[in-house]
């Protein structure tokens, strides 16, 4: 992917270089599929690891219903989420509520991070 973007950057490059409107015009249409091409690939690889992060997920998902399970201690009580349980408040289903929250934040950090390469 930095292969691409440094392509895609040196033919920008080139073109943003020439100061004459019309020979600029004429070397980005020039250019243009080469660009094209390159930024069509770049953002198939985009998809392809997103979808990879987002099938992970999945997987994990289904590891953690299947072999996983535990409740979390939570320090204060929150109607509908949290409940008593031996004088201690605890969050049922606590993996399931760790995973979500795991992919919010990390699916979130992940996609930026492919973002800022642009």
């Amino acid at each position: 992917m930095d292969i691409l973007l440094e392509k895609i950057k040196s033919y920008e490059e080139r073109v943003n270089e020439i100061s004459s409107p019309k020979r600029k015009e004429r070397v980005a249409k020039k250019i243009s599929k080469e660009i094209d091409s390159y930024t069509s690939t770049l953002r198939s690889y985009v998809m392809m690891q997103s979808l990879l992060l987002v099938i992970l997920y999945i997987i994990d998902l289904f590891v953690i219903f299947g072999y996983f399970y535990f409740d979390m201690y939570f320090p204060f009580y929150i109607p509908f989420i949290t409940v008593y349980h031996n004088s201690k408040v605890i969050i049922p289903d606590g993996s399931l509520w760790e995973f979500i929250g795991s992919y919010f934040i990390f699916t979130a950090l992940s996609l930026r991070s492919n973002l800022k390469r642009f």
